[in-house]
């Protein structure tokens, strides 16, 4: 695969087509799903993994103690 064609793909020029899909995935011994993970950095996919499963867990918890806060402290 020419380093052009990745680099059309990576700006949104072009798309690959699934069986290019399926070389790219072979070639970096991934799976499909890691290519739908938010970009964040270097990381590795374990640090991405675990800092989306953080967000998450982070926005819970302050929805959680916002409807708290709500519903049990009075507004000024």
């Amino acid at each position: 695969m020419a380093p052009n064609f990745l680099n059309d793909i990576e700006n949104g020029k072009k798309w690959p087509s699934p069986e290019t899909i399926a070389k790219m995935l072979t070639a970096l011994d991934a799976q499909a799903f890691e290519l739908l993970l938010p970009s964040v950095g270097v990381k590795t996919h374990e640090e991405a993994l675990v800092s989306s499963f953080f967000d998450d867990v982070s926005k819970v918890v302050s929805k959680a103690i916002a409807d708290a806060k709500h519903r049990y402290v009075p507004e000024e």
